[in-house]
């Protein structure tokens, strides 16, 4: 059985594209969010995060675009890792999940204490942290899930994914929380993550 976030991002929906063109559909979003976080993110943008007119909400709508045009090749693990091209989906999809992990990072609080209020700037801040942990742990799971698999050949890139989200789970790790939200498994989710980058230097220090 899939787990919750991943079963949470993999629904069924329209026809699916080709391995290569949603591969390159993807990354041409994560230049693009590359650019915007390299102008300065929020601080760079002439609208709140929140308006639908700002950058970081029109990287949102591009990212619902790929997702509701991959959904049917998404739509459950054994469709991703039983295809001659698993490598090529799965890197799609771990791409898809960081650029959400990249652009909600910087919203992340200190302490939930932040949260409490009801201004429009924390509940979208309270919607935005719950974005980044849930494709963090998405990221975190898909990741673990392909180690298992003997089908895939990691690129070195999936390790700069996993760190990505370690320092989201870093953050998780000191939250105070009910369990079952979607932070709560932060500090095993952390603890693996520190050994999956630990294996990926013994692997290059091998080399």
């Amino acid at each position: 059985p899939g787990s919750p976030n991943l079963s949470y991002m993999m629904q069924p929906g329209k026809p699916s594209q080709g391995s290569t063109s949603l591969l390159i559909g993807i990354v041409r979003l994560l230049g693009i969010t590359n650019r915007y976080l390299a102008a300065g993110g929020v601080k760079g943008d002439s609208h709140f995060p929140w308006h639908a007119l700002s950058n970081l909400s029109k990287i949102g709508q591009d990212l619902d675009v790929w997702a509701s045009e991959s959904q049917d090749t998404f739509s459950s693990l054994e469709a991703v890792f039983g295809q001659p091209d698993s490598a090529v989906l799965v890197l799609s999809k771990l791409i898809y999940h960081l650029i959400h992990c990249l652009i909600y990072r910087p919203f992340l609080p200190v302490d939930l204490a932040e949260l409490s209020g009801t201004s429009q700037h924390q509940s979208w801040q309270i919607e935005a942290t719950n974005r980044c942990f849930l494709h963090a742990n998405a990221i975190a799971e898909l990741v673990e899930i392909g180690k298992a698999s003997s089908v895939l050949d990691w690129p070195a890139f999936v390790g700069y994914c996993v760190c990505t989200t370690g320092t989201i789970h870093v953050h998780g790790a000191h939250y105070r929380g009910q369990n079952g939200e979607v932070f709560s498994a932060s500090q095993e989710f952390l603890s693996r993550e520190m050994q999956q980058l630990w294996e990926r230097s013994e692997e290059h220090t091998s080399e």
